[in-house]
């Protein structure tokens, strides 16, 4: 015997679907309400909105609509403004597919021309159809989860590029420059940072004794063999002889690559702070949610938790985890 799911039955005749067609500075109304076709343009402005909201309540009420319902196409930002309203003044909010109203706007209207009157209707009859897609809502601290998820993932990218942006111009700076990437970012190649600005020009120009010296007092951990190589890889950048003004101009531009790095590392960190802050609640409020998440992906992988890594992004209760994120939760998470 096979035995399936039925879907949910929306008595239409008890509810009212208002459709919006959203701009980024209006909003295109069309809904049905006792044998009466509604259309109606306003302003994408908060307190027009709820106006509007307003009276079409009064008159779903009128014609016993006991269900308000408010669709329409996800636009990224723009709708997000009418949905927090319509769903304050308790209406129930739901998408619907670009792609399905613009396939459908052809069966309706036999035309493929876009206008802001034909897709509201479209969108309405894609309603009453019921070829919605839910509207996720969450609670606060997901949210704020959520958000700070993209934030440091965003940051992740600019740090990224930032550190391109650094080690290309390294390059034209320090032309000889014979260590690996990460060295710069090191305790030592931070000493060289500061003290030299990389610039081989000035490396030589101290000699190898005051420079080991300096160099030795910023980061004592320093190895002797290091020295010398970077003393070497000087020497030889210097055979170049760019001019020295246009070399002043890289030193200066190189160091304020390297404080934006350290303006961005430190608003990482100041994120995933927060993100630990946020994850104390949810685990006062529920301590087994996000734990039992993660212990079910790592069991669901093979090769166990380095699976996840090379993973698209997940969703857990509408909270979007990256996988550098998931490997960060984890390793607080499950230590619990």
């Amino acid at each position: 015997m096979k035995i399936s799911q039925a879907a949910k039955r929306v008595n239409v005749n008890q509810m009212m679907d208002v459709s919006v067609d959203v701009h980024k500075d209006k909003l295109n109304f069309f809904f049905e309400a006792g044998n009466k076709e509604y259309v109606d343009e306003c302003q994408n402005r908060s307190t027009v909105i709820e106006g509007r909201l307003s009276c079409y309540r009064q008159i779903g009420a009128a014609n016993d609509m006991n269900i308000l319902r408010v669709i329409c196409e996800p636009t990224g930002e723009y709708h997000k403004k009418l949905f927090r309203i319509a769903r304050r003044m308790g209406f129930e909010t739901c998408f619907v597919n670009g792609e399905s109203v613009a396939k459908f706007r052809v069966i309706e209207t036999n035309d493929t021309g876009k206008t802001d009157t034909k897709d509201p209707r479209v969108i309405r009859t894609l309603g009453r159809l019921n070829k919605v897609i839910a509207d996720r809502t969450i609670s606060e601290d997901y949210m704020v989860l959520r958000k700070l998820g993209m934030m440091y993932d965003e940051g992740d990218q600019a740090n990224t590029r930032l550190r391109c942006r650094i080690d290309r111009l390294l390059v034209e700076l320090f032309c000889d420059y014979s260590f690996k990437k990460d060295f710069l970012y090191t305790p030592s190649g931070m000493a060289l940072v500061e003290i030299y600005g990389c610039n081989p020009y000035r490396i030589v120009k101290a000699g190898y004794g005051r420079f080991s010296a300096r160099m030795k007092k910023a980061a004592p951990r320093i190895r002797e063999e290091s020295l010398q190589r970077l003393w070497n890889d000087a020497q030889s950048s210097v055979h170049t002889g760019q001019p020295e003004e246009y070399v002043a101009t890289l030193e200066s531009h190189f160091y304020q690559l390297i404080d934006d790095w350290r303006g961005q590392k430190k608003r990482k960190d100041e994120m995933v702070r927060r993100m630990i802050e946020t994850l104390n609640r949810l685990r006062e409020k529920d301590p087994k949610c996000l734990i039992r998440f993660l212990r079910t992906l790592i069991l669901y992988c093979p090769n166990g938790l380095p699976v996840l890594i090379h993973r698209p992004p997940l969703l857990y209760r509408g909270v979007r985890f990256k996988s550098n994120l998931i490997v960060f939760f984890s390793s607080i998470l499950l230590s619990v």
